[in-house]
């Protein structure tokens, strides 16, 4: 993988155990991503102080809320509600969580929390934004099969995600490059091989200036993409690539577009 300071490995994070699990934690502004390397099965117990993401690429798991059990597929996107919850894996592997704002007992085990010392006012705030509306969680929404497709997103109450999987290498007169005016993106690789193309605009001060990166990244890194950066991922290789795109608060212009899956779940705050 490139070396870069967008860029974060998880395989290279010192990690908290968590219930006999390894977990690595890493953050953009508004968003922690705990990623869990799962090798033995049993209760993962946590309490949070807002809903929440679960993602499960590579087994599926028993969600336990109030003593009642979901049961959650491999190949699945989850949603489990603020308060005390558990996981019980059913597999070894991967586990993904999201939470935003992000926790703040967790604040200093990310690896790039002194990146994030100040406050900015370049970003959306995450909150107010949505509220759920209908049936508390833990939902449970099984991901279809795709190749190439447009990516498969779904929101919380305060962030949203994209799951995009690919099949072979990305044609390359087919890319779409674009910025972000006021957002961060956090662009996590979760299988198979990715460069990450980012040109960062030029400013007043020559000293801030950046040549344009090309990073190849592997699973399990997480690439942090600043508001007005240029960028763009490009599966390449004859794999399958899975790679989620994260953001917090939800993607508004995703939501009037019709382009979530579970939009109908929730409400703008008042």
């Amino acid at each position: 993988m490139t070396e870069s300071k967008h860029v974060l490995s998880f395989a290279k994070l010192p990690a908290h155990v968590e219930n006999g699990v390894a977990t690595r934690f890493a953050r953009t502004y508004h968003l922690l991503v705990a990623w869990s390397d799962v090798d033995s099965v049993g209760e993962m117990i946590q309490t949070a102080e807002r809903e929440f993401f679960v993602i499960l690429p590579d087994f599926g798991a028993d969600l336990v809320v109030e003593g009642a059990r979901t049961s959650a597929p491999a190949r699945s996107i989850c949603i489990l509600p603020a308060g005390k919850s558990a996981i019980a894996p059913k597999g070894t592997g991967v586990m993904i969580r999201l939470f935003a704002p992000v926790p703040a007992p967790w604040t200093a085990y990310a690896i790039n929390a002194s990146s994030y010392d100040g406050v900015r006012d370049d970003l959306l705030p995450v909150e107010p934004s949505f509220r759920r509306v209908g049936p508390p969680p833990p939902r449970v929404y099984p991901l279809m099969p795709g190749n190439g497709a447009k990516a498969q997103s779904f929101q919380t109450e305060t962030m949203s995600v994209g799951w995009f999987e690919q099949v072979g290498p990305q044609d390359p007169a087919a890319v779409f490059p674009h910025a972000h005016a006021d957002f961060e993106e956090g662009s996590l690789m979760i299988a198979g091989t990715f460069v990450q193309h980012l040109r960062t605009p030029w400013g007043k001060d020559l000293r801030d200036w950046r040549a344009d990166e090309h990073l190849r990244c592997e699973p399990g890194t997480l690439v942090v993409i600043a508001p007005q950066t240029t960028h763009v991922a490009q599966a390449v290789g004859a794999e399958r690539h899975v790679l989620m795109n994260l953001f917090a608060p939800p993607r508004a212009d995703h939501i009037a577009k019709g382009q979530i899956r579970n939009a109908e779940e929730y409400a703008t705050a008042l």
